[in-house]
């Protein structure tokens, strides 16, 4: 799904995210995902492995061994709720989003909007959750005017002269 955007809108987005308040209060998940968005920018994807993660990102020794280690897989795991947090919340807007899918570690750019406050491609989550939460505007009961659908009818018949 990146193949149509730019590196530099990639580059662009990496850095709101990281510097959105739910990354800059989650520093090590910050350096994973700069760690990851790095490696796919430079072309070395076949290097974001398990062991790389672990040895390059969370400074464990070399005789770290992922079978008994679940600590990328559950960090991994965590990043993804992050970024799904975010995109719900304040990067709502973002006309990016920057995955991880289940199964792999390598980032993919997806295009939300053609442009930042533009039309949208595809129906978002976070537009449909708020749509469910907020209710809709209504004015404040003073602004309304009386209500009008308490009042009886007048009697139906011919108009007094």
């Amino acid at each position: 799904m990146s193949d149509n955007v730019a590196l530099s809108e990639k580059r662009s987005e990496l850095e709101a995210v990281l510097h959105s308040r739910e990354f800059l209060r989650s520093p090590a998940l910050a350096k994973l995902l700069e760690y990851l968005c790095d490696k796919t920018f430079s072309g070395h994807t076949q290097e974001i492995k398990e062991f790389s993660i672990a040895t390059e990102v969370f400074g464990r020794d070399t005789d770290f061994g992922e079978k008994r280690d679940s600590l990328v897989r559950v960090e991994v795991h965590r990043l993804r709720r992050k970024l799904e947090s975010l995109y719900e919340r304040e990067g709502a807007y973002h006309p990016l989003r920057i995955v991880i899918r289940p199964g792999t570690y390598e980032p993919d750019f997806e295009r939300v909007f053609d442009s930042p406050g533009g039309p949208a491609r595809q129906a978002t989550a976070p537009e449909a959750s708020l749509m469910e939460i907020l209710p809709a505007a209504q004015p404040a009961p003073a602004e309304r005017g009386p209500d009008v659908s308490r009042q009886p009818t007048p009697a139906a018949g011919p108009p007094h002269p």
